[in-house]
């Protein structure tokens, strides 16, 4: 844009725009300041009182479930307190350390405490329980689940632990399972394989077999169930069957040789034969255990397994640490910290809202008879008013309604017509004053520009007059001082800045703002009159050609000076 800081013609008004402009710019901007202020301190206060109510219910959460395990130790008092805090250090210590959720560790830690984990073991098993979650991809309340089955079936002290969670872990790598569909299943077999003296390492080693072969988890288990339970208690044709076979048949041989070896002992003495294999499992499910487990790939299979699940394979604390080398488990253990800090904030404040929310609880109870009297009384006002309406509007307007309705029904068409007839004519009358309306304008705007020509042609000889002695005696005073104005206060720093930023400066040149791509052209004008030009003509000769020289169409005539912006 162009900014005329000194011209010949209209210094003043661009000089006042500008500086009207600029004092604008300089209010919105302190205006809009303020609202970002106005705006950020109603956004801190927002959401100060957000991360408040936000925190005191994740304590309420936490709080919540840790009495709730407390209640299973059965302590009261300070020793209660005492319970509580471990709880809670070992509950807040899984979401931290394992990026748990409050949920999954509440129920975990109650599992465990309900399974039997003693109070003094209860951290160790669930950090136990936390490194299987991480390296079987699943949360710490089903790692429990598999973990205290186990430990409860086969009587597991805690120096086995964590051998126990490299068992299952090595179980997933080497069958096609997962740590929740074990969690879901195992449980079903476990008992009776335990029962029957098979190892736990046989028993995951079979799963696992099975569930490569095609078998779910859970049809794996069901199978393996009946295979052991045809052992245990074998029919009495298939105790004919194992004596004419030459093979050892029943619990005792189970306990005696292990599940390995009895499956191998049927496998080499039928030769596979299917009917011999029946025969000896008649249960169909128990059949089809032996069948995948005896055939020459499922022995090839069960055996990998046993193998690697027996020397411990890949340990649950090697696969543990990979995952905490993922994003996703870094993200999870700050999602975690970020719980566990707006759980204490909660606690801060959570001690003050039990006592207000008690305080409330008490206030309604005391008053709970008040209040409901209180309804009960509206109630019945409220009844007696719509009956009091009720009576008013059938005995007193209904009936007068129906009255004067059929009149009132013929005011209403009559004052219609009324108003359509009146405003007919409103539309006539004001078409025709539109009409004598414009020819009025017409004929004072005609009349005008005569009166204007007219005063132009007299008074033009008196604006010849003050135009020569305001330029002979005035203008170069004026143009001088007020040049050396605009060029101390507004022309040199400009410059000057426009000197910095290496662009080009002077009489007539170009400035950049800085920061922006707004280019403002700087013209300035000044116009010196010889101190002997007495006459009008020498006066416009001058301006005109500095004008031109400022590239503005410039003419003069006789007396007078034309310039076109």
């Amino acid at each position: 844009m162009a900014i005329h800081l000194f011209d010949a013609v209209g210094f003043f008004g661009a000089s006042t725009t500008a500086l009207e402009k600029g004092l604008g710019l300089v209010k919105n901007l302190a205006m809009g300041a303020i609202k970002v202020i106005e705006v950020g301190v109603a956004a801190a206060i927002g959401g100060i009182a957000t991360i408040i109510t936000t925190s005191i219910v994740k304590f309420a959460a936490l709080e919540k479930g840790v009495h709730e395990i407390e209640t299973l130790f059965g302590e009261t008092g300070k020793a209660a307190r005492v319970m509580e805090e471990e709880i809670t250090s070992v509950v807040q210590g899984m979401i931290v350390n394992f990026g748990q959720k409050l949920p999954d560790a509440i129920k975990g830690t109650y599992d465990a405490v309900s399974a039997g984990i003693r109070r003094q073991d209860i951290g160790k098993f669930m950090e136990v329980a936390g490194k299987l979650a991480i390296a079987g991809v699943t949360d710490v309340a089903t790692a429990v689940d598999l973990l205290t089955t186990s430990v409860n079936s086969y009587g597991f002290t805690m120096q086995e632990w964590e051998r126990v969670s490299d068992r299952l872990f090595n179980t997933v790598v080497k069958g096609k399972t997962t740590i929740p569909e074990l969690a879901g299943a195992l449980g079903q077999v476990v008992p009776i394989a335990k029962g029957a003296k098979v190892s736990f390492e046989e028993l995951l080693a079979s799963v696992a077999g099975l569930t490569l072969q095609g078998l779910s988890t859970h049809e794996a288990v069901t199978a393996l169930k009946g295979a052991i339970s045809g052992m245990l208690k074998p029919t009495e044709e298939a105790i004919q069957t194992a004596d004419l076979l030459g093979i050892k048949f029943g619990a005792a041989n189970l306990e005696a040789v292990g599940l390995r070896n009895a499956l191998r002992e049927i496998g080499e003495a039928t030769g596979g034969n299917v009917e011999q294999i029946a025969l000896l499992m008649p249960n169909i499910r128990g059949l089809n255990a032996t069948l995948a487990l005896t055939s020459e790939e499922g022995a090839k299979k069960f055996d990998e397994g046993l193998a690697k699940i027996r020397v411990g394979g890949k340990t649950t604390q090697t696969a543990f640490e990979e995952m905490q080398n993922t994003i996703s488990f870094q993200w999870d253990r700050l999602k975690g910290t970020l719980t566990v800090l707006q759980q204490k904030i909660g606690e801060v404040f959570g001690l003050d809202t039990k006592k207000i929310i008690g305080k409330m609880a008490d206030w309604i109870e005391d008053n709970t008879k008040t209040i409901v009297n209180w309804v009960k009384k509206a109630k019945k006002q409220f009844d007696e008013w719509g009956e009091n309406l009720k009576y008013w509007y059938n005995y007193a307007f209904k009936p007068h309604w129906e009255l004067v309705d059929g009149k009132l029904e013929w005011m209403r068409s009559r004052f219609d017509r009324f108003v359509d007839k009146w405003l007919e004519k409103f539309k006539s009358w004001w078409a025709e004053a539109k009409v004598y309306g414009q020819a009025g304008i017409d004929g004072i705007t005609d009349l005008l520009l005569i009166w204007a020509g007219r005063l132009a042609e007299l008074i033009s000889p008196a604006i010849q007059r003050a135009v020569s002695l305001i330029a002979a005696n005035l203008f170069k005073s004026l143009t001088v001082g007020i040049g050396e104005q605009i060029d101390r206060y507004l022309v040199n720093p400009i410059l000057s800045e426009t000197n910095v930023a290496g662009q080009p400066y002077g009489p007539q040149g170009a400035y950049v703002a800085p920061g922006t791509s707004n280019q403002i052209s700087i013209q300035r004008v000044d116009i010196g009159v010889q101190s002997n030009s007495a006459n009008a003509n020498a006066v416009a000769n001058q301006t005109a050609q500095a004008l031109l020289d400022l590239d503005r169409a410039g003419q003069y005539t006789t007396g007078g000076v034309a310039v076109t912006p």
